[in-house]
C-alpha cells in the first residue's frame, strides 16, 4: 500500500499481505475474523526501508514517528497523527466516493489526493541447488466472494448486464492467475527435465568409474599371478641344481 503526500516526490509506502488487496475491492476479510497484518514502511524518496511490523491488532503505532494506523473490520484505513505535544488532532481518514474516483484523504475537512498500491503476498520456490535459484509468485483469492460473483442477481435485464460485466472481470482474473501458475509449472517441468538429465549423466559417470576400477583390479591380479608363477618356477630351478651336483658326485 502506497500513500503519497500532497508534496510532489514525497511518498510513504505501507506493504501488507494479500488481505489488503481485498480492501481495494471493498471485500470483507473472511467475515471479519481477526486478520494478521504484515505492515512495512518504505521511503521511496530515499530508496530505503523504514521498518516493518506484524500484528493482529486493529491499531499500529510506532512504525512511523508520530503516526498510528488503524483498520476496521472491512480494512478501511484511518491515519491518526500524534503530535509531540500530546494534543488531540482531528482524525485523518480516507474514503472511496465511487469506483470511478480516486480515494479522498481529508484532514479537518481539507481534502488531499493520494493513491494506494497493494502488493499481494507471494511465495518463493527453490528450484536449484544454489543460492538465488528461486522463482516468486502469488496466488490470489479465487473464492466467489473475492471474485465478486457471489450472490449475483439476473432477475431483470439491467442486473443481467451488470452480472455479465462482473463475470467477465472474474474470468479475466482467473485466466490471469492460471497463466501465472502455468508459467511456474512450465519452469518447474523444465527444471525437472534438467535434473533428470543431470541424474542420468551422473549415473553413467559412476558406471564408467566402476568399470575402470574393475579393469585396474583385474590388471593388478594378473600381474600378481604372473609374479607368483615366475617365483615358483625360479624356486623349482634352484632346487633342481643341487640335485644335479649330487648325482655327479655319486
Amino acid at each position: 500500500m502506497s500513500i503519497t503526500t500532497p508534496v510532489p516526490g514525497m511518498e510513504m509506502v505501507l506493504a501488507g499481505d494479500e488481505a489488503l488487496l481485498k480492501a481495494l475491492s471493498l471485500v470483507e476479510v473472511q467475515d471479519g475474523k481477526s486478520p494478521i497484518y504484515s505492515i512495512s514502511a518504505f521511503n521511496l524518496e530515499l530508496n530505503r526501508s523504514i521498518g516493518s511490523i506484524i500484528t493482529d491488532s486493529d491499531e499500529i503505532s510506532g512504525l512511523l514517528p508520530g503516526l498510528s494506523i488503524k483498520f476496521d473490520n472491512t480494512l478501511g484505513l484511518r491515519l491518526d497523527p500524534q503530535p509531540p505535544t500530546g494534543t488531540v488532532n482531528p482524525l485523518v481518514s480516507f474514503g472511496w466516493p465511487s469506483p470511478d474516483e480516486r480515494p479522498a484523504l481529508s484532514l479537518s475537512g481539507v481534502a488531499a489526493s493520494f493513491f494506494i498500491h497493494v502488493a499481494p503476498r507471494g511465495f518463493n520456490l527453490q528450484i536449484g541447488a544454489n543460492q538465488g535459484q528461486t522463482i516468486r509468485s502469488f496466488i490470489e483469492d479465487m473464492s466467489a466472494g473475492a471474485l465478486g460473483v457471489e450472490g449475483l442477481l439476473i432477475v431483470d435485464g439491467s442486473l443481467a448486464e451488470e452480472a455479465i460485466s462482473i463475470v467477465d472481470v472474474a474470468m479475466q482474473r482467473v485466466s490471469s492467475q492460471r497463466s501465472r501458475l502455468g508459467a511456474i509449472q512450465n519452469r518447474l517441468e523444465s527444471t525437472i527435465r534438467n535434473l533428470d538429465v543431470a541424474a542420468e549423466n551422473l549415473t553413467a559417470s559412476e558406471s564408467r568409474i566402476r568399470d575402470v576400477d574393475v579393469a585396474a583390479e583385474t590388471m593388478t591380479s594378473t600381474r600378481n599371478q604372473i609374479l607368483l608363477q615366475a617365483g615358483v618356477a625360479a624356486l623349482a630351478q634352484a632346487n633342481q641344481l643341487p640335485q644335479s651336483v649330487l648325482q655327479l658326485l655319486q
